[in-house]
């Protein structure tokens, strides 16, 4: 199985002083120009293996970068959309990670709450992606899958992770934004995913334990932990951002330090992003989405640090005549029971209300009685935006530019920004 747990080592540091674009160190070779029948770029590498995408509109940008994205971790990007497909059991194995994994991400896929968001327009209340989100998606699914091909398909991979493995196919725009949606529920209903899994109702004539009051700091010491990720470290970062009056050149600096790990789909990847007269950025973004999340342009650089701040609340649940049912301004109200069918495991049922999913966490006093549960509502349910909002800060030549984008697109899901 692909390492999937965030490091305790500092893995990538990005430093920008505002310097001119372009190739930082020489090409390795001449460009290489990709295509298929709807897409064109241009990519050259770098003598460090640092690839830098021409293209000339968003489609054909998103094609060179998911091309260059596959070169580079095709296996990473095969395990993510495993993931998103719910299929880990399946295909790495019966354990409970795996099991506590497949059963949230099966949960999610019956909802259907991406194919919901994305069928939102992005003037609508709930906001979809606009045109350039969407093209720079498809593009992206369109180059890894050109990549793919070029390989002769799995078979074809070096890489000894998923070299002739059946879980390595082409994948979809749809993949992609499941992937997009997985990661921004990354300190969420992701991050307490066991629980939400582990939610099932106190057994008939049994008061179940006592009920405790939820604390959130309990939860916050660990944002990010999750059984199904493996994970055993709260993920943290550093990251300053300094104006002109605070250096001796006179020029902004920004420094980035994010701790997130050397391998697995936490690892950061370096690019450069060119449509000319459009937008020029340079810097890392997550494996498996498109784009740059931390990096910088011609006149603006940036980062981004996991915030403190929680993206969840909980609701306690005065329960009604059965522990399934729920009470809200007198009205008697059912939960909804999900049977999530895990390929290779056990079912699951997870169960919802309107405001979300139940969860238990002892700890943190999240317990299921015949008189109280506990429903995560997530303030990142709806969110298709992150990608808008950073193919905006991709465009961005100030740090009010960078602001601007934030506040229109509300997509950032759970850091700060520094610029």
């Amino acid at each position: 199985m692909l390492p999937r747990r965030l490091g305790t080592s500092i893995a990538l540091t990005t430093v920008a002083a505002l310097l001119p674009l372009g190739l930082t160190a020489q090409a390795a070779a001449p460009p290489k120009q990709v295509r298929s029948a709807a897409y064109t770029a241009e990519i050259a590498w770098s003598n460090r293996g640092v690839p830098h995408i021409t293209a000339k509109d968003m489609g054909s940008l998103g094609f060179g970068n998911g091309y260059a994205a596959a070169r580079d971790n095709a296996c990473i990007i095969a395990d993510l959309i495993l993931t998103v497909d719910g299929r880990r059991t399946q295909e790495l194995g019966l354990s409970q990670d795996n099991v506590v994994s497949d059963t949230f991400q099966g949960y999610v896929r019956q909802s259907g709450v991406v194919p919901e968001l994305l069928s939102h327009g992005p003037d609508d209340a709930i906001p979809g992606p606009t045109a350039d989100a969407r093209a720079i998606v498809a593009g992206f699914a369109a180059g890894y899958n050109q990549w793919l091909a070029d390989q002769g398909g799995s078979a074809g991979i070096s890489d000894p992770t998923c070299a002739g493995k059946s879980f390595v196919r082409p994948i979809t725009a749809l993949d992609v934004w499941r992937r997009s949606y997985d990661s921004v529920l990354r300190a969420s209903s992701g991050a307490l995913s066991a629980g939400i899994v582990g939610a099932q109702p106190p057994a008939a004539g049994s008061a179940g334990p006592k009920a405790g009051v939820p604390d959130p700091k309990a939860l916050a010491e660990s944002p990010f932990l999750s059984s199904a990720s493996n994970q055993s470290e709260p993920a943290g970062s550093n990251a300053y951002g300094l104006g002109a009056g605070a250096t001796a050149s006179g020029n902004g600096i920004s420094l980035g330090n994010p701790h997130f790990p050397w391998d697995g789909g936490d690892r950061f990847w370096q690019s450069q992003l060119t449509i000319p007269g459009v937008m020029d950025v340079q810097g890392s973004g997550l494996v498996g989405t498109p784009g740059v999340q931390i990096g910088f342009t011609q006149g603006v650089a940036w980062s981004h640090t996991v915030s403190t701040g929680q993206r969840f609340a909980f609701r306690a649940l005065q329960l009604g005549s059965t522990p399934t049912s729920y009470v809200v301004d007198g009205v008697t109200k059912q939960m909804t029971a999900s049977k999530v069918a895990v390929p290779g495991g056990p079912a699951r049922t997870v169960w919802s209300t309107e405001f979300g999913p139940l969860v238990v966490n002892p700890g943190a006093g999240l317990t299921w009685t015949d008189k109280t549960a506990y429903a995560l509502q997530d303030a990142n349910a709806d969110n298709m935006r992150s990608i808008d909002t950073w193919i905006g800060m991709n465009k961005a030549q100030s740090v009010d530019e960078l602001m601007a984008a934030q506040r229109k697109y509300q997509g950032i899901p759970w850091v700060n920004t520094t610029g």
